[in-house]
């Protein structure tokens, strides 16, 4: 039986990370290419269109600011906090982060939360994140075939 709920996003994550991971510097996305380096807003976008596909309702990207003038980004889904590049912050709890708890989070002063659809963006965003997404997702496919 497939993995439902956080356990699936957690599944979804796992594979999409390794995915981009697998890529490194083959990754179309400069960002995407010392991930999680520099990545928070790009993979957060990714992510929420794979979660999208599979089932999950739209997610909400969300982007802060902590006291120290950093800035992150991650998406939100029915109340779940879904985190792939946390671990670009070496106080982060976890590399990848899936949960209800918003301790670590409420650190980033929320700045903006916009729902995490690529289709808002202008077209040549969109045209470069979709090929992105496409690259992760084959890659994503060759290794769990």
């Amino acid at each position: 039986m497939p993995p439902r709920g956080e356990d699936r996003v957690t599944h979804l994550a796992d594979r999409f990370v390794t995915s981009i991971v697998r890529l490194g510097q083959n990754n179309l996305l400069s960002t995407l290419r010392v991930f999680p380096l520099g990545a928070c807003g790009d993979v957060s976008l990714l992510f929420a269109r794979y979660l999208y596909q599979n089932g999950f309702s739209l997610p909400e990207c969300v982007a802060g600011e902590r006291d120290d003038g950093q800035t992150h980004a991650w998406i939100e889904c029915d109340g779940l906090i879904i985190d792939l590049a946390a671990g670009q912050f070496p106080d982060a709890p976890e590399r990848v982060m899936i949960t209800r708890d918003r301790s670590w989070h409420a650190q980033f002063k929320e700045q903006r939360r916009h729902p995490a659809d690529i289709g808002l963006y202008d077209e040549n965003a969109r045209k470069y994140l979709l090929e992105a997404y496409d690259q992760i997702i084959s890659n994503l496919v060759q290794w769990y075939l």
